[in-house]
C-alpha cells in the first residue's frame, strides 16, 4: 500500500558514498529524520549477525555512557546498494515488519554528480512515496558543533535545557566514529567508503588499540619521559613550596608572591606546569565523542603554547640582554643612573623658593618639609652609591636566568627592581599622605567646633556639643594657623603624589606587556586562521546540489568570533589586583 509522499531527512557521511554494498546503520529520531553512522557491507556479515551485535552493544556496561549520550543504541535502517550494483539479501517479512526501512542506491544526480538517491521508504508495512534531503557531515567535525564558546571555563554549568532536535542528531553523527571502532573490533573489518579499518582487538571503545609491538614502544616511552621529568618536577614543587610559604611565620603571615611580582609569576608558571601532568592524564582516556574532554584537551594545548611562546620571547630577552651588557654596565656606572636624585633635589630646592600658584608658602615650615624631604633623597642616594657595585655585579645576571624562566618572570624582575629604586618616593608618599590625612581631619575637628558639633567615636557619628569660651577662642587660634599652613602641607602632598604616580605609570606599563604573555592566545588564533574545525563556534547547511526528487547540502561550520579569544584578557583582574596593592589609599578615622 503506498501512502502520501513525505521527506526523508538524512544525515549522512560524507566519505559513505563510495562504499560497498551493504546495511545501513544509524538511529532514527523520530519519523523519517535519521543519523547515520556507518555502512556495514554485506560481504561481511549477514543482516541476523548485525542486528544481535547492536543488540549486544546496548547491554555491554563500558558503552553505557556511549549509547546513553547518543539517545540510544544504533539499529538497521536499511540497505545500501553501492556503485558496484551488488544487490544485498534482504527478507520481505523483514522490510514489512521494521518501523523503518531505507533502500538507498549510488546513482547519477542532475547536477550534484553521484550521490546517494532515495529508491524506497517502509514505515510500519506501508510503501511511502518521499522525497530525500541528505546532509554531508564530518564526525570528528560533529563533535564541535554544538559549542558555542568553547573557551567557556572549565567549572561552568550551562543551563538545563532539553536539547533541541538538531543538537540530538549531532550527538550521533559525532558518535559515528566510535560506533565504526566498536562494529570493527567485532567484524574485523568496516568498511566506510575507501576507508578500511582493521582491528583486532576487543578492548573498550573510546581506546584505540595499537599493535603489541608498539604498545611495548609507547609504554616505554612514557617511562622514560616520567623518569626524565620527575626531578624538574619535585624541584618545581619544591620552588612553589617556597614562594608560598610565610616568611616570617611568628609575626606575619606574607607571603613572597605577595610582595614580589617575579615571584608572583614564577609561581603562576610553575603551578600551571606541575598541573598538566594531572589534565592530560584526565583528557588522554576521556572519549572522543564527548566534547568537554576535546575543550580541556584544547585549552591544555593553549596553555603550554603560550607558555612555549612565553620562553622563548624571555631566551630571545636574555640574548639581548646579553649583547646589550656592556651599556648596561656603562649606564650603571653613572653618577646620574640612580633614578634621577640630582633632578629631584633640584626639584625639591625650587619649590622651597618659589609661591605655586599664587598661594604663599609659610617660610619656616617650607624650609622643614624641604630639608626633610632633602635628607631622605640625600640618603638614599648614598645608599643607591654604595649598593652600585653590587647592582652591576648581581642585576644582570638575575635578569638573564628569571628571562630564561619566561618573558613574564624577566618583566616581573624588572618591576621589582623598580619598585626597590623607587622605594623611597614610596615612603615619602606614605609619610606626606600620613600628614595630610591628619592635617585635614584636624580642620574637620575645628570646623565642627564653630558649629557646636562633635565627631562622637564610639557611635560613629556626629552629636551636638556644647563649649565654653576658652575652648573657641583655642580652637579658633588653632584653625587659623592650620588654614594659612594649609597650601604648605598641600604642596609637599602633591608633590610626593606626583612622582608616586609616575613610577606607578612605569608599574603600570610593565604590567600592560606581561598580561597579553600571560595568557595571549596563541594557539586559538593559529586554528581560526586555519579554519579548524574545534573552533566551531555554531553550524549552517551548505547546498551541494539537487536532483528530481533529492536535494543535497553539507554540515558546515560558523566560526567563533575573533573577540571572544580575548575575553580572558578583557575579565581578567591582575591590573585591578595590581593598582589595589601599590594604590591602596590611607584611610584614618577621623575625630
Amino acid at each position: 500500500m503506498n501512502l502520501p509522499a513525505a521527506t526523508a531527512r538524512l544525515l549522512w557521511p560524507r566519505d559513505a558514498s563510495n562504499a560497498p554494498s551493504g546495511y545501513i546503520v544509524g538511529w532514527n529520531s523520530h519519523s523519517f529524520f535519521c543519523t547515520i553512522a556507518a555502512i556495514i557491507p554485506a560481504a561481511r556479515c549477514s543482516l541476523f549477525d548485525l542486528e544481535r551485535m547492536l543488540v549486544l552493544l546496548g547491554e555491554e556496561p563500558e558503552l553505557h555512557q556511549l549509547v546513553r549520550h547518543c539517545g540510544g543504541t544504533p539499529v538497521v535502517l536499511g540497505v545500501w546498494i553501492g556503485a558496484d550494483g551488488t544487490s544485498v539479501p534482504v527478507l520481505d517479512e523483514r522490510v514489512l515488519t521494521a518501523q523503518l526501512w531505507l533502500t538507498l542506491v549510488s546513482e547519477e544526480v542532475d547536477s550534484a554528480g553521484i550521490q546517494p538517491a532515495l529508491r524506497e521508504v517502509h514505515c510500519c508495512g506501508c510503501r511511502h512515496t518521499a522525497s530525500l534531503h541528505l546532509v554531508y557531515y564530518v564526525p570528528t567535525l560533529a563533535v564541535w558543533i554544538g559549542q558555542r564558546q568553547p573557551w567557556e571555563q572549565a567549572g561552568a554549568v550551562a543551563p538545563a535545557q532539553p536539547p533541541s532536535e538538531l543538537e540530538c542528531s549531532l550527538r550521533q553523527a559525532g558518535c559515528a566514529e566510535e560506533i565504526r571502532t566498536v562494529l570493527g573490533r567485532r567484524f574485523s573489518v568496516v568498511r566506510t567508503g575507501s576507508n578500511a579499518v582493521s582491528i583486532t582487538s576487543a578492548a573498550a571503545a573510546h581506546v584505540h588499540t595499537p599493535r603489541p609491538g608498539l604498545r611495548r614502544v609507547g609504554r616505554q616511552f612514557s617511562l622514560l619521559v616520567r623518569a626524565t621529568t620527575a626531578p624538574p618536577l619535585l624541584l618545581a614543587a619544591a620552588v612553589v613550596s617556597a614562594l608560598r610559604a610565610p616568611l616570617l611565620p611568628p609575626v606575619s603571615t606574607s607571603r613572597l608572591i605577595d610582595v614580589s611580582m617575579a615571584a608572583a609569576a614564577l609561581d603562576s608558571r610553575l603551578a600551571a606546569a606541575l598541573a598538566w601532568g594531572g589534565r592530560w592524564d584526565g583528557v588522554r582516556t576521556a572519549p572522543r565523542w564527548e566534547r568537554r574532554p576535546q575543550l580541556e584537551r584544547l585549552r591544555l594545548a593553549s596553555d603550554v603554547t603560550c607558555a612555549l611562546v612565553d620562553m622563548g620571547l624571555g631566551f630571545v630577552a636574555a640574548a639581548a640582554i646579553r649583547h646589550c651588557w656592556p651599556t648596561v654596565d656603562g649606564a650603571l656606572a653613572r653618577p646620574h643612573f640612580h633614578v634621577g636624585e640630582t633632578q629631584l633635589q633640584e626639584l625639591v630646592l625650587w619649590l622651597m623658593g618659589v609661591d605655586p600658584g599664587g598661594f604663599k608658602l609659610n617660610e619656616n615650615l617650607n624650609h622643614t618639609f624641604g630639608s626633610c624631604v632633602l635628607a631622605l633623597l640625600r640618603g638614599w642616594e648614598a645608599a643607591l652609591g654604595a649598593a652600585a657595585g653590587l647592582l652591576r655585579v648581581g642585576v644582570v645576571p638575575a635578569l638573564l636566568v628569571c628571562c630564561s624562566a619566561g618573558a613574564t618572570v624577566g618583566l616581573g624582575v624588572a618591576s621589582d627592581l623598580l619598585a626597590l629604586a623607587t622605594l623611597h618616593l614610596r615612603a615619602l608618599h606614605i609619610a606626606m599622605a600620613s600628614v595630610y590625612t591628619a592635617y585635614l581631619s584636624a580642620l574637620s575637628s575645628l570646623f565642627k567646633l564653630f558649629r557646636g558639633r562633635k565627631f562622637n567615636v564610639l557611635r560613629q557619628r556626629v552629636d551636638s556639643q556644647d563649649y565654653d569660651t576658652e575652648q573657641l577662642l583655642l580652637g579658633t587660634l588653632f584653625f587659623t594657623v592650620l588654614t594659612f599652613l594649609l597650601p604648605t602641607v598641600a604642596a609637599y602632598y602633591t608633590l610626593a603624589t606626583v612622582l608616586r604616580a609616575a613610577a606607578l605609570s612605569v608599574h603600570a606599563s610593565l604590567l600592560v606587556l606581561r598580561l597579553p604573555l600571560d595568557g595571549f592566545p596563541w594557539l586559538p588564533l593559529l586554528l581560526w586562521a586555519l579554519r579548524s574545525s574545534p573552533l566551531a563556534g555554531g553550524v549552517c547547511f551548505q547546498v551541494r546540489g539537487a536532483g528530481r526528487r533529492a536535494a543535497y547540502f553539507e554540515l558546515v561550520s560558523v566560526h567563533t568570533p575573533l573577540g571572544l579569544f580575548f575575553a580572558r584578557l578583557r575579565s581578567s583582574v591582575h591590573m585591578a589586583d595590581f593598582f589595589h596593592k601599590f594604590c591602596q589609599p590611607l584611610t584614618h578615622r577621623r575625630s
